[in-house]
């Protein structure tokens, strides 16, 4: 019987979730969560974890046990993975590329060669989620320097709603896992910014794109008439987003921000723009948010280096999760320019060098 690792859950919520669910799909060990979500408004697990947990469990064949609506203790039991196209329906509860791109990593590692896809059904814009754009143009190049077999596509944008938008991923051939080096960004090729609406009165639309062109366009040539006005057409549910992305010589940043009943169109731009200009005026190749999500696949395969800003909470939880079931160190020292520099150790590259997570600053 193999050995169940115990993972503290105070911190981290659905992201520390996911990213436990993808390592033990993908590696076949067993966990314990304890005080899921504890001290939060709403402890324990929430329609979203329920929908992640499901849909790892229909991918593996996996057993969970004890998760239910506001459980703060659950065990998840992998099997063995299907190879086979599946089909995942979120409701409104949580985010289509949240959840396809962890889902992706074990589904690439069980696939022996065949050529398989993966749907998930909801929410392509979603406060404090990734967009479908930042699969497609951001992780998706990334994972497949690293040697994941991985195309992602956004079928259909959608904002919270049953059936609102769908992203899909289809994986074809082996896994080749290859070291991945990210230090260097290069210039800027172009800025391109969208504001998405629908449902909501097209007068938001211009006020955000104001807000981005001001913030924008002194430097970096975004001006009113620039900025996509996007009615996301042959989607469902209602809400405004603001996606801008950054070209740049070694690859795309996208940068996002997705409207709430209490945030005003102006602030929902900014927080997007604001987010890019800090991109735009550095020198590293690595955004946060794609330092966030490139943790997981880097430890599953060969591993790799990148230069990225100051480490976010959700990057440090990822590192220690990546510790609980591999043992092997992320190493993330700060350089002499304010840069930072994480390191990695795959499962399927040489002996690591070390088996503590080592944090410099």
């Amino acid at each position: 019987m193999k050995k169940i690792l115990a993972l503290d859950g105070r911190t981290g919520g659905g992201a520390l979730l996911r990213d436990a669910l993808a390592l033990s799909a993908s590696l076949g060990v067993p966990f314990r969560v304890q005080r899921f979500r504890a001290g939060e408004p709403k402890p324990g697990l929430l329609r979203e974890h329920l929908a992640a947990i499901r849909a790892f469990s229909s991918l593996c064949g996996g057993k969970a046990e004890g998760a239910v609506m506001g459980s703060e203790e659950f065990l998840f039991e992998p099997g063995e993975i299907q190879s086979q196209s599946l089909r995942l329906t979120l409701g409104v509860a949580g985010s289509a590329a949240e959840l396809l791109q962890s889902l992706v990593l074990p589904l690439a590692l069980g696939t022996s060669g065949t050529s398989v896809a993966l749907s998930v059904t909801g929410a392509t814009y979603s406060p404090g989620a990734v967009p479908g754009e930042f699969l497609t143009l951001t992780l998706g190049p990334s994972l497949q320097k690293a040697g994941w077999p991985v195309a992602f596509e956004q079928v259909r944008r959608g904002f919270p709603a049953p059936g609102a938008g769908e992203v899909r991923a289809r994986v074809s051939g082996n896994f080749s896992p290859e070291p991945l080096e990210l230090v260097r960004r290069g210039e800027i090729v172009s800025v391109r910014a969208r504001v998405v609406l629908k449902g909501l009165d097209p007068g938001i639309a211009d006020r955000e794109a104001r807000v981005v062109s001001e913030l924008l366009g002194p430097s970096f040539g975004v001006d009113e008439s620039s900025v996509i006005r996007d009615r996301a057409s042959g989607s469902e549910g209602v809400g405004n987003a603001v996606v801008i992305e950054a070209e740049t010589e070694t690859g795309t940043a996208v940068f996002s921000s997705a409207g709430t009943v209490r945030t005003s169109a102006e602030s929902v731009a900014e927080a997007a723009a604001r987010e890019a200009l800090r991109f735009l005026h550095g020198m590293v190749p690595v955004t946060p948010g794609l330092a966030e999500r490139l943790l997981v696949p880097l430890a599953l395969g060969a591993g790799g280096v990148f230069r990225t800003t100051r480490p976010t909470a959700r990057t440090r939880a990822a590192a220690d999760v990546i510790r609980l079931f591999t043992g092997n160190a992320v190493g993330m020292e700060k350089d002499a320019d304010g840069a930072w520099t994480v390191r990695v150790n795959g499962v399927r590259s040489g002996p690591e060098e070390e088996k503590t997570t080592n944090w410099k600053e």
